[in-house]
Order: structure tokens, then C-alpha cells, then sequence
């Protein structure tokens, strides 16, 4: 059997993600949680529909309806 590549669901990786988030500029701590995980994943975007929340964050943040509309671009 091939061995699972990828985010552990040890918890270990939950661990780096809070420490992460714990020191961040973010004045929500659910708001850095989202951010640092979504770089944890590699994600490309934040997708909310408050973008004032994050703004502070390191990756791209789009409503909804922008994803929409750049994910058309990108086929």
C-alpha cells in the first residue's frame, strides 16, 4: 500500500497552523485561523463576502462573485 502524501489529520499540522495564526497582524482570531490555514493548503484565494476582514491577508481575497468571474478567465 502506498503511503498518503499530503496534510497530516494527526494534528500536528493544527498545531503549526495555530501557532501561525497566533502571530499574525489579524484582529480576529478566526479570521487569521482561515488565513493560515488556506496557506497551510496552498490555496490560491480567500473566498468571503466580508473582504474587510482580511485585510491583512498574504494570499489574494475575492467575493464570491469575483471567483466567479476569474475562474471564467482561467477556462
Amino acid at each position: 500500500m502506498e503511503e498518503k502524501k499530503g496534510p497530516s489529520t494527526s494534528g500536528e499540522n493544527d498545531d503549526l497552523v495555530f501557532t501561525a495564526a497566533s502571530n499574525t497582524n489579524f484582529s480576529d482570531f478566526e479570521d487569521s485561523m482561515q488565513n493560515e490555514s488556506a496557506l497551510f493548503a496552498g490555496v490560491d484565494y480567500i473566498i468571503t463576502r466580508n473582504k474587510k476582514d482580511f485585510e491583512t491577508a498574504t494570499i489574494p481575497v475575492v467575493t464570491a462573485e469575483e471567483f466567479v468571474e476569474i475562474s471564467k478567465k482561467i477556462q
